[in-house]
């Protein structure tokens, strides 16, 4: 379940929804951690699976790179074109260091907003566009069992 991105305290949480894991960005810091529901932030078995990085001699937050540990092309290719979308965006491409590392580094270049807002919102956008497609799929195949075997019913 996508919980609404919050701002407080300078930290931008955000919520995907297909790995029920959360992510804690800090912007300007590289400390970004992700952990599990009903974990907390502190906790030491917090498996840090996004990073933000930043130039030490550069303070530009419309300028960052991240890098997404355990995913790859099915996330950075979404997520890409979603956040492309943004007329805010000037670039965003990502790559796959290696085919043997299991993350991918994904570049954010905005026109003044901070990358760390526009990513909050291409997940969001994203969690979004893929539950409607989720609901859409589940009641046409709802809609054909019940054309096609009218006596048998979907369970969910």
């Amino acid at each position: 379940m996508l919980q609404l991105a919050q701002q407080a305290r300078g930290h931008i949480a955000c919520y995907f929804c297909c790995s029920g894991r959360c992510y804690i960005l800090q912007p300007l810091q590289a400390s970004v951690h992700c952990y599990l529901p009903n974990m907390t932030a502190s906790d030491p078995s917090i498996e840090r699976r996004l990073e933000m990085l930043s130039m030490d001699d550069v303070d530009d937050v419309t300028c960052v790179t991240f890098v997404l540990r355990g995913e790859d092309h099915t996330l950075g290719n979404a997520l890409r074109y979603i956040i492309m979308k943004n007329p805010e965006v000037e670039f965003c491409g990502y790559a796959v260091p290696h085919p043997s590392e299991n993350k991918i580094n994904l570049r954010i270049q905005t026109r003044g907003q901070p990358a760390a807002e526009v990513l909050r919102k291409g997940l969001e956008d994203l969690h979004s566009l893929c539950a409607h497609v989720l609901k859409t799929f589940k009641r046409e195949v709802r809609a054909f069992k019940e054309h096609h075997h009218p006596s048998s019913s979907l369970s969910d």
